[in-house]
């Protein structure tokens, strides 16, 4: 019996090789961002998070409704955003398919967006990958360098999670 290595399509990257590759180019920046949330660096995943100034307001807004204890620990927006979008993306491989051309969309020359297909770390199922997800990532350009930008549906989401109240716990007494 041997330890097989997971088996990824060709083209992915795992995990393992991605770097803090800066944020010069949208590729470095998603790569940044995904090693970052794989290596549960909330501050450099947050730095790489770009917030529009009303979608920050908004969020702002809604983090001043949390327990203190909470808003010291999210920080600021970004590091919410970061860590809220650090749970939901496939963080064992990754590969970029190509830029997105949408019909009848143009994007300023700040943004692009990128067709992405990522894939969670191995499961129980030995060698494979359990989750998969093929998503176009939209990058922006600030300040010469390229962030993630979080869409405003994305962030509607994490205010409502915000605003829900706290589930009950149903232990009998």
């Amino acid at each position: 019996r041997h330890n097989a290595l997971p088996i990824l399509d060709p083209g992915m990257i795992p995990a393992s090789a991605w770097k803090n590759a800066g944020r010069a180019t949208p590729e470095a920046a998603l790569e940044t961002a995904l090693w970052a949330a794989a290596a549960g660096d909330m501050n450099i995943l947050a730095e790489t998070v770009y917030l529009p100034p009303s979608t920050r307001a908004k969020l702002e807004v809604a983090m001043a409704g949390l327990p203190e204890t909470l808003r010291q620990q999210y920080g600021t927006p970004e590091k919410l955003v970061a860590l809220l979008a650090a749970k939901e993306m496939p963080l064992g491989a990754m590969e970029v398919l190509g830029p997105w051309e949408g019909k009848d969309i143009s994007m300023p020359p700040d943004m692009i967006g990128l067709r992405v297909k990522l894939k969670g770390s191995p499961g129980v199922i030995q060698g494979s990958y359990n989750t998969s997800k093929s998503t176009v990532l939209v990058l922006r350009q600030t300040a010469g360098e390229w962030r993630l930008d979080i869409p405003q549906g994305v962030v509607n989401r994490y205010v409502s999670m915000l605003a829900a109240p706290p589930a009950q716990s149903s232990t009998a007494p």
